[in-house]
């Protein structure tokens, strides 16, 4: 989606330069270069999905309960070393196995983690109900600045 504030993208580009002939044949000269450009658009989720501001405790520790539960052990120090219940021919339980329970944000699904897991994540952004809503923003800025001389 567009922002409503819609502005075109422009850039700008300034150049100059001074020649100069020191002696017959010899030329020096020095150039400076400016580009600033202003107004592209960049992707900004308003619901803030995965931002730390909207952090769920309880979701969060309804992911490792579950997870840990999944793995039938009680600490996730043993899950880590060991996670029978999910990798019974040896292994331990890692991030995805968490982020799997609810210990992530929707903006890894695109779409409400009660959708996905029947509770929410542990990072639902400002409403839990709503998925990742990415509206493209002209507030793009990007300035070069070059200088070069050469004498021949």
């Amino acid at each position: 989606m567009y922002d409503p504030n819609y502005r075109t993208p422009r850039s700008v580009e300034m150049n100059i330069g001074v020649q100069r002939e020191i002696r017959r044949g010899m030329v020096v000269s020095a150039d400076f270069v400016r580009n600033v450009q202003t107004h592209y658009f960049l992707g900004i989720d308003e619901n803030h999905t995965g931002d730390i501001h909207y952090f769920n405790k309880a979701a969060a520790q309804q992911a490792i309960a579950s997870t840990l539960s999944h793995c039938g052990v009680s600490t996730v120090d043993q899950g880590i070393q060991a996670c029978p219940g999910l990798y019974p021919g040896g292994g331990g339980a890692s991030m995805v196995d968490f982020a799997n329970n609810g210990l992530t944000s929707s903006a890894d699904f695109d779409r409400p983690c009660g959708v996905l897991f029947g509770y929410p994540c542990a990072f639902p952004g400002i409403n839990s109900n709503a998925p990742p809503l990415p509206f493209f923003k002209p507030i793009g800025r990007s300035v070069y600045n070059g200088f070069g001389s050469h004498r021949t």
